[in-house]
């Protein structure tokens, strides 16, 4: 979630602020002990319904409640549940977050949420939030994952320091960078546990997904094969490395092994936009296209950048692969205040519908339209469907929503 005053001008300043140095947080914060000062949560009264939280920010339990600040912890990690609290339509306006005694226990209670006994047969989805996002931000963004499934999935909320301002995209690169031992290693763990995980990144955080899934694999193949399916949303990567012949979505969907058979490989859907305002900026402070784009003129294929009007914004199109899908959300857009255009699955209402269809395995997706960039490469663009809106309220797509072929 990124904000108009300060994203427009965020990236552009980023060099220019780069030397200007993080200054230390409040001794109060970082010489406070949280076994002491932050609220636990009683084991017995953990809810598999609600948010699973491990965070590399220091902690920040100063007001008797546990958030999280925009500083890298020099503690190491912090493992938490957070219950959300608000309307149904914004459950995370607030949230009460409780830390596990140490990393042992949080696992255990993920362990039990994705047992068989509590309904959930080993499924478990994990969400990686992005740039210049607060600890809410993360939250609030982690329910609509939840929520988009068909029935309840235990999920974890993945907490890195971002600084959570326009201005410090530089910051929040090196600090997710910094945070990447972390994220594989609890992978790992979280695919020790549960055999049918699914994971979710927005924006930046698509470079910590597709880097721990990497390192499973690498590490662990046959725990890699417990992550089932990746949905990476506004992809702040770049695009010629990542869709490239044997580059890393050939790696990903494979578990690493080009000769996996294809009822065995990963599910991957890619979510681009030719109208995402962050991804355009930091399109052009890289100086190449970004997975999270669509548009030819940044391509490292320069004979795209000559493709005529009719289709230079079809350059997410790919060769295509067993069970990957490209989509640009442009033609779905979200509520008239997203001017950034960053948020569009999770923010329109066929941007949604398409995400659950996704995560329901239904293959019944009318409101989706080839796009052709040339004879080897095709992709696919959400054409807005009414039927999923009803004034400024969705109509949440489940299998059996009325789907015309």
């Amino acid at each position: 979630m990124v904000r108009l005053h300060t994203a427009v001008a965020g990236i552009g300043l980023t060099v220019g602020l780069g030397a200007c140095g993080i200054p230390a947080p409040d001794p109060a914060l970082w010489l406070a002990k949280p076994e002491e000062t932050c609220p636990k949560i009683d084991p017995a009264k953990v809810d598999a319904t609600d948010l699973f939280v491990m965070s590399s920010s220091l902690p920040d339990c100063r007001q008797g409640t546990l958030a999280f600040s925009t500083y890298r912890s020099h503690r190491g990690l912090t493992f938490a549940q957070a219950e959300l609290t608000g309307p149904d339509s914004d459950p995370a306006q607030s949230d009460d977050t409780r830390r596990f005694a140490d990393r042992g226990a949080w696992l255990g209670a993920i362990e039990r949420a994705v047992s068989a006994e509590n309904g959930s047969a080993g499924k478990l989805a994990v969400y990686f939030h992005g740039y210049n996002n607060t600890y809410r931000d993360a939250l609030r963004r982690g329910e609509n994952v939840r929520r988009s499934f068909e029935f309840a999935v235990p999920t974890v909320v993945v907490s890195w320091p971002s600084r959570a301002r326009g201005q410090s995209y530089l910051y929040d690169e090196a600090s997710i960078g910094w945070a990447q031992q972390y994220h594989s290693r609890m992978l790992v763990d979280l695919a020790q546990r549960a055999s049918d995980i699914t994971l979710v990144s927005h924006s930046m955080g698509g470079r910590t997904l597709i880097q721990s899934v990497l390192d499973l694999d690498a590490r662990y193949p046959e725990l890699g094969r417990h992550v089932k399916r990746l949905v990476i949303v506004s992809p702040d990567v770049d695009r010629d490395r990542v869709l490239r012949d044997d580059g890393e979505i050939d790696q990903l969907s494979t578990f690493g092994q080009p000769d996996t058979p294809v009822a065995e490989r990963r599910d991957i859907v890619i979510y681009a936009s030719a109208r995402d305002l962050p991804i355009r900026l930091s399109r052009f402070a890289h100086g190449y296209a970004r997975l999270g784009s669509t548009d030819c003129k940044y391509a490292v294929n320069y004979a795209d950048r000559e493709i005529g009007d009719d289709r230079k914004e079809a350059c997410h199109a790919a060769r295509p692969r067993d069970k990957v899908t490209i989509i640009d959300t442009s033609s779905s857009p979200g509520p008239e205040r997203d001017l950034m255009r960053h948020s569009d699955v999770f923010e329109s209402c066929t941007g949604r519908a398409d995400l659950r269809a996704f995560l329901a395995g239904d293959a019944r997706t009318p409101w989706r339209s080839e796009v052709v960039l040339d004879e080897q490469r095709k992709a696919w663009r959400l054409v807005r469907d009414p039927r999923f809106e009803r004034g400024k309220e969705c109509i949440e797509w489940t299998p059996d929503f009325p789907v015309a072929d």
